[in-house]
């Protein structure tokens, strides 16, 4: 009987070390798409969305989320989110809002029109950040990274205003 005493303790050791092994996987963050959700005389709205997957089978927990996001190489937006829980080998998709001015964008009335006129017929987009999860007490982070072009409207706007 007392030789199965050490069992106990032996098996827990091991639970442990093994457990203190397992480094869980860092969320995948994919562009899924972008959307044009609202077109004005003043400028668009761009709805950015990010699918963010959990490859681990538990779940966990993404403390918060960081992102900016350049148009043209200007930065358009900075922000630091909360996080969310996404369950075991689950998704979910975050949409992004970018209100885009035409003004902050080309600067002036006369750069829309010399942009549109000249030819361009797009915008580009860079989006760098990071996602931040919890899982099994380990801290573990994915970069954002995504680029790519957005059209501009096939035609000009009867009226921008400033």
């Amino acid at each position: 009987m007392n030789n199965k005493l050490w069992l106990l303790p032996a098996l827990s050791l091991l639970v442990f070390t093994l457990a203190g092994c397992i480094q869980p996987s860092p969320p995948e963050v994919t562009l899924q798409n972008y959307a044009l959700s609202q077109v004005t005389l003043q400028g668009v709205e761009v709805n950015f969305n990010l699918l963010v997957k959990n490859p681990n089978p538990i779940s966990m927990d993404v403390t918060n989320y960081a992102y900016k996001i350049y148009l043209n190489d200007i930065e358009f937006l900075n922000e630091n989110r909360t996080g969310f829980s996404l369950p075991a080998s689950d998704q979910k998709l975050v949409a992004i809002p970018v209100y885009v001015s035409y003004d902050k964008l080309f600067g002036t009335a006369t750069a829309i029109l010399n942009t549109i006129t000249s030819g361009a017929k797009t915008i580009s987009y860079r989006i760098d950040g990071t996602v931040n999860a919890g899982l099994l007490g380990a801290t573990v982070a994915t970069p954002i990274k995504a680029s790519g072009t957005i059209p501009l409207p096939k035609e000009l706007p009867k009226e921008i205003k400033f």
